[in-house]
C-alpha cells in the first residue's frame, strides 16, 4: 500500500475536502471526471475519496483497474445513503469503505482500521506475489 497520506477527493463538495484533510491527509481535489481519471491513472495516491457528486465514468474506472493497481488503493465512498462499514454495500460500490455523511466526523479513524484490515486480508497474497517463481503477475 502506498505509505504517503495522499487522497485525491472526487467531489465538488469543499466540506469533503476539508474532511479528508482534517483525517491527516494532503488532500487534493478533482471535483470532475477530466480533472480525476487522469489523476488516478498516472499518480500513487493513498486514498481515493468520493461522494454522490462523483460520476459514474470515475467509478467505473476507479472498479477496472488492473488487480494490482485496485488493490493498492484505498477507495471510500460518502453518502447519506449508506451505512458506515456494511461492507455489502461497500462491495456493491467497488468501494473499500462506505461512510453516512453523518459519520465523517471520524473519517479519519475509520479510514485507518479499514485500510489495516485491508493489509491483514491482502497480507499473505503479497508475501507470497513476492516470492521467487511465483507466476502471479501484474493482472493478478
Amino acid at each position: 500500500m502506498n505509505e504517503r497520506r495522499t487522497a485525491l477527493v472526487c467531489s465538488a463538495d469543499d466540506r469533503l475536502l476539508a474532511k479528508v484533510a482534517a483525517a491527516g491527509f494532503e488532500a487534493t481535489k478533482a471535483p470532475t471526471r477530466d480533472e480525476a481519471l487522469p489523476r488516478v491513472q498516472h499518480e500513487p495516491w493513498a486514498i481515493v475519496v468520493t461522494d454522490s457528486s462523483t460520476d459514474t465514468e470515475t467509478l467505473r474506472h476507479l472498479s477496472g483497474l488492473s488487480g494490482v493497481r485496485r488493490r493498492d488503493l484505498f477507495v471510500v465512498k460518502v453518502g447519506a445513503n449508506l451505512t458506515t462499514g456494511d461492507r455489502f454495500q461497500a462491495w456493491s460500490e467497488s468501494a473499500d469503505l462506505v461512510v453516512h455523511d453523518d459519520a465523517t466526523e471520524n473519517l479519519g479513524f475509520l479510514v485507518e482500521e479499514w485500510m489495516h484490515d485491508k493489509e491483514r486480508f491482502y497480507g499473505r497474497f503479497r508475501e507470497v506475489q513476492a516470492e521467487p517463481g511465483t507466476r502471479l503477475g501484474a493482472h493478478a
